[in-house]
């Protein structure tokens, strides 16, 4: 049982992933084709160091999408993003106010900085942008792109940590045919969001008095080769910005049998708490996955740093009898875990702890009267 659920979890990435180290995977001395890229991805960090990532390739990108897509040009989409080649060993530059930073990419063409700030930057301010510049060989153009990061101001109260598939997005994780078609044959304006996240999510990010800026991350097993549409999601649907921490996969024994997404997951949660050590946290998920065991394990590792935490159901009923159990060790631990069938049933909960204001709640209520009498 839990071999097959893991296996679920992460057919998602596989899909494409295999494909990727099928096809991507370039020696050194095969030269790379296609102009030279650089994807940045959103970052996160502190008043005093900034943590930037980003991914070096060959070649274009998808291009527009549109809500009139074939699902045949959304599956050629697919391909394109799986096919793009990557490209190890370039020199790539990170520029912060005054201050560079050197990098070169690794052999999946990921390159990450950690940028000292030389001086502390203003209390109110929560986004900020590192130009980063890709320089290859002498016959390529320099690739430029720009990261935002994401700086907790002092006007945030707690963060947000969520999931994305069958969390925010719908993905049906616990059905494979539904789910291969849900990421082979979609794009960003046709892969449905749950209803009121996004009311929800901004609903979090205000907080208890309405006036907050509490930081929200993203925290998925989904593979970077998808940022792009995910980003993209995320703005057509009005979701609250921030960070997106993806995964890699490796065609290894170990990663075909799951037993990573729990690591993947426990590894940029512990990141985030012990980069922001004054911020408590609100943790979003699902019990399709292993976010029960995760957020725990994350109670217990920060004793006092979770507010709450919410589940969305999606299991069998011998899933959810496990879910049950463990909400119950977590509540003995002074943290609650609720299990929700919706979002509109996290906002009552959320409403009840105090962590959202009520407009928020009722605004709610009005999409659903609304999406009711549709």
């Amino acid at each position: 049982m839990q071999t097959k659920k893991n296996a679920i979890a992460q057919v998602t990435g596989q899909v494409g992933e295999i494909f990727d180290e099928l096809t991507l995977e370039v020696p050194s001395a095969i030269p790379s084709r296609g102009a030279l890229s650089l994807e940045a991805y959103h970052g996160h960090g502190t008043r005093e160091t900034l943590y930037v990532r980003a991914r070096v390739g060959r070649g274009g990108g998808v291009g527009d999408v549109s809500e009139e897509d074939s699902r045949w040009r959304n599956l050629l989409n697919t391909i394109r993003r799986v096919k793009r080649r990557k490209a190890s060993g370039v020199r790539v530059v990170a520029s912060f106010l005054g201050t560079e930073v050197e990098g070169v990419s690794d052999r999946n063409g990921f390159v990450e900085f950690e940028m000292p700030v030389t001086d502390p930057l203003p209390t109110d301010t929560e986004w900020w942008e590192v130009d980063l510049f890709a320089f290859g060989g002498p016959d390529d153009e320099p690739a430029r792109d720009v990261s935002r990061v994401l700086v907790p101001s002092e006007r945030a109260e707690y963060g947000i940590i969520s999931d994305i598939d069958d969390t925010v997005v719908n993905t049906e994780v616990t059905n494979w045919l539904r789910m291969l078609k849900i990421v082979l044959l979609t794009n960003a304006y046709t892969r449905t969001p749950f209803e009121h996240v996004a009311t929800l999510y901004r609903a979090f990010r205000t907080g208890r008095d309405g006036q907050s800026q509490n930081p929200i991350f993203y925290v998925s097993s989904s593979p970077w080769g998808f940022y792009d549409l995910l980003e993209h999601f995320f703005r057509i649907h009005e979701l609250p910005e921030g960070p997106l921490f993806l995964k890699s996969y490796r065609m290894s024994l170990k990663h075909l049998r799951g037993s990573s997404h729990h690591n993947h997951k426990l590894h940029y949660i512990r990141i985030l708490f012990d980069t922001h050590p004054r911020l408590p946290f609100v943790l979003i998920g699902d019990s399709g996955q292993e976010d029960p065991e995760i957020y725990r394990e994350i109670v217990k590792e920060y004793p006092g740093r979770v507010l709450a935490i919410f589940i969305r159901d999606v299991a069998s009923p011998a899933r959810d009898e496990e879910v049950h159990e463990i909400a119950e060790e977590v509540a003995e631990m002074g943290v609650e875990m609720a299990l929700v069938e919706d979002k509109l049933s996290a906002g009552v909960g959320a409403m009840r702890l105090g962590l959202i204001e009520e407009r928020w709640f009722a605004r709610m209520r009005e999409e659903k009267e609304d999406s009711e009498a549709d």
